[in-house]
C-alpha cells in the first residue's frame, strides 16, 4: 500500500488560490482553530476528501499578542477562559513556556478543571464543529506529565494549578494531569459522538474515547501498533516527522508490516521539508 500523510498545521494564511495544489495530497489536515469556521467551510469545500482537524491543547492556551493575525479569537478566549485554571506562581504571575518575540506571553499552562473541560468543549469543540470539520486533534494528551514541566514545576517551589492559592507539587499536578486527560477526551466524544478523535501522546496511550493517536519523535512499532486498539472508526495513528532523519526512522518502522504501513500516517510537521512535493509555502 502507499504512503498516506498528515499535515500539521493548516494556518489563515495559507488559505489561498494554492491551497489545493499544496494539500490536496494529505489525508489529514491539523488546522489553527483560530481560523474563522465560515473559512474553514470555504477549506471543506475545496478539500473534500481530507479529514479536517481543529486543533486543541490539553494543556496550553494560546494568548498572542494584539498584532497577531488571530488576535480576533485569542481575545475571546482570554475574555471567557477560566482564570482559576491558569498555573500560577505563589507570587500571582502566570506560568508561560513560550514567548514571542518581544518577551509577551503567547502560550499559558492550564489545568483540566472541570470548568476548562466544559470551555474547551462549549468554544473550541463547538467552533470547530461549525466550521465543518471531521474532528479534532488534542495535544498533550498524554499519560503523563512530561518530565521537563515536572523539572519546571520543581525549580519554582511548587505552582498553583486550580486557582486555591496554595502552592501544588509536582506530583500532585501529575497525579490530577493523568486522571483529568481522559476525561477531557470523553467529554469531547459524549458532545460529538461522531467526531474523528486523534490524541498527541508521548506514549501508547490507551483512550477509548479517541479514534487514535500520534507521536513525535517515537519510532517503536509497538508505540504505533497502540493506535489500533481503539473502539472508534476510522482507527489511525500519525507519525510526525520535521526533519530527513524521523521521516527516515519512521519509514524504517512503518516497513516492517503492511499492518503498520496501511493504518499509520506520515505526518509532515512545521516547514523543515517537503513530504509531498510543494505542500510549502514558498
Amino acid at each position: 500500500m502507499s504512503e498516506r500523510y498528515a499535515y500539521f498545521t493548516l494556518q489563515e494564511r495559507d488559505i489561498d488560490e494554492s491551497l489545493e495544489a499544496r494539500l490536496s495530497a494529505f489525508s489529514v489536515i491539523v488546522y489553527n482553530t483560530s481560523i474563522p469556521p465560515e473559512r474553514m467551510i470555504d477549506v471543506r469545500r475545496r478539500l473534500p476528501f481530507s479529514i479536517l482537524l481543529g486543533y486543541i491543547n490539553a494543556g496550553e492556551i494560546n494568548f498572542p499578542p494584539d498584532r497577531e493575525p488571530e488576535w480576533e479569537y485569542a481575545k475571546e478566549v482570554k475574555e471567557t477562559f477560566p482564570a482559576r485554571a491558569l498555573w500560577k506562581k505563589l507570587n500571582g504571575y502566570g506560568v508561560s513556556f513560550y514567548t514571542g518575540p518581544d518577551g509577551r506571553a503567547t502560550t499559558s499552562h492550564y489545568s483540566l478543571t472541570p470548568e476548562a473541560i466544559r470551555w474547551q468543549v462549549e468554544r473550541s469543540v463547538e467552533r470547530i464543529r461549525s466550521g465543518g470539520a471531521s474532528g479534532v486533534y488534542v495535544d498533550d494528551l498524554s499519560s503523563y506529565l512530561p518530565p521537563f514541566r515536572i523539572r519546571q514545576i520543581e525549580a519554582w517551589g511548587g505552582i498553583d494549578a486550580n486557582g486555591d492559592g496554595v502552592a501544588d507539587t509536582a506530583h500532585e499536578i501529575a497525579a490530577f494531569y493523568t486522571d483529568a486527560n481522559p476525561v477531557l477526551s470523553w467529554a469531547i466524544r459524549k458532545a460529538w459522538p461522531e467526531a474523528i478523535i486523534i490524541g498527541n501522546s508521548g506514549v501508547g496511550r490507551i483512550d477509548h474515547a479517541l479514534n487514535g493517536i500520534s507521536l513525535e519523535s517515537a519510532f517503536a512499532a509497538a508505540k504505533y501498533r497502540a493506535s489500533f486498539d481503539f473502539a472508534h472508526s476510522p482507527t489511525f495513528g500519525i507519525a510526525w516527522c520535521e526533519n530527513p532523519i524521523e521521516l527516515a526512522s519512521a519509514r524504517a518502522v512503518l516497513g516492517i508490516s503492511s499492518d503498520l504501513k496501511e493504518r499509520v500516517l506520515i505526518g509532515q510537521y512545521g516547514n523543515g521539508m517537503e513530504i509531498v512535493p510543494g505542500s510549502n509555502r514558498a
